[in-house]
């Protein structure tokens, strides 16, 4: 009996956020899928099956968004990851003022999306922006940034990286202040250079958090909805329309919630699977390493 208590102990104690979770995530994920199968109308709601999802795949500004989405994601977490990891190692040193930098860098993102949106909106604006500004004096043209389809999401990835790069810092300083200073002090007995102890004994310590970093701003990216509702709107025409404001508009503009549903169920799925690949890219290095 005292044993069957001892097994319950952990799980009475777990219960409230496991509530929370249930409530908050788990229904919703459930209820959504249920929607996705039906169509809800103003006063009716039918099932439909697979139909949303055939109108889905059938829907070229889906496929718009979902391919915005990627390519703003290929650009934004590697060189997310690589920048913030850059940071890290530099204010891991032993530098004067390295609190006051490490701050500075971490300001930007716990700053809203609307004040950090209309900044970058100022500084890329075609007339008075000071990019252009600059540009101007080394003898270029003005660029329209948020205005030329070919600029838009390039822009739009260089304002999230600045935005971002403060808070990936942060995890990855925890991680490299968690790694032991003997593994340092052996490799220096053994003759490596900075380079080396680098490649050879921080970046092999560093794999779990590169890994939490690169699936959080992987995630982050496929949700990316703020910037771009405040900075484009999705323009110009669709040139930046991502998959969660196509979904934003579905939802508000044509009240299609079911579709709005179906639309959300893929991505989750997309996201879940790239987590899943990404997991088992760095369990076949784990192993080659080993």
């Amino acid at each position: 009996m005292r044993f069957k208590k001892q097994m319950l102990t952990p799980y009475i104690f777990l219960m409230p956020q496991l509530l929370l979770v249930g409530i908050f995530a788990f229904f919703p994920l459930v209820y959504n899928l249920i929607m996705s199968f039906q169509e809800i109308g103003m006063i009716s709601r039918g099932f439909v099956g697979l139909d949303q999802y055939v109108n889905m795949f059938e829907d070229e500004v889906f496929w718009t968004s979902l391919k915005n989405t990627f390519i703003y994601t290929m650009g934004t977490v590697p060189l997310t990851t690589l920048f913030s990891l850059v940071v890290a190692v530099g204010l891991n040193q032993k530098i004067a003022g390295k609190k006051i930098f490490r701050t500075i860098y971490l300001f930007p993102y716990l700053t809203s999306w609307v004040v950090v949106g209309l900044l970058w909106q100022w500084m890329y604006s075609t007339n008075y922006g000071v990019l252009n500004k600059l540009l101007n004096l080394i003898g270029l043209p003005s660029l329209a940034w948020l205005q030329a389809p070919a600029l838009t999401i390039p822009s739009i990835i260089i304002a999230s990286i600045w935005h971002d790069v403060g808070y990936y810092m942060v995890i990855f300083l925890a991680g490299l202040q968690s790694i032991s200073p003997i593994y340092y002090e052996a490799s220096t007995i053994d003759g490596a250079n900075s380079w080396k102890q680098f490649r050879f004994v921080t970046l092999p310590l560093l794999k779990p958090i590169i890994f939490i970093v690169l699936i959080l701003s992987m995630i982050n990216s496929f949700k990316i909805f703020d910037q771009i509702y405040v900075m484009t709107g999705g323009g110009p025409g669709r040139a930046s329309l991502m998959i969660v404001n196509y979904i934003y508009s579905v939802i508000i503009t044509e009240m299609r919630l079911s579709y709005a549903s179906a639309i959300s169920i893929f991505l989750f799925l997309v996201i879940l699977i790239l987590t899943a690949l990404q997991r088992r890219m760095f369990k076949d290095s784990d192993m080659e390493v080993g």
